[in-house]
């Protein structure tokens, strides 16, 4: 779906690579999410 294959993928969960921001929209876009949202964590507890 987003036109990159695997490896590619696994290298940006690991932070292994940057991602782009054109990448960053279409995941956004293809989850229908609002950049506030996929940014939203839940509070830190100490």
């Amino acid at each position: 779906m987003l036109g990159k294959n695997l490896k590619y993928i696994g290298h940006i969960e690991r932070c292994e690579r940057f991602i782009s921001n054109k990448m960053l929209i279409k995941i956004l876009e293809l989850w229908k999410l609002q950049p506030e949202e996929f940014y939203k964590f839940p509070p830190y507890k100490f």
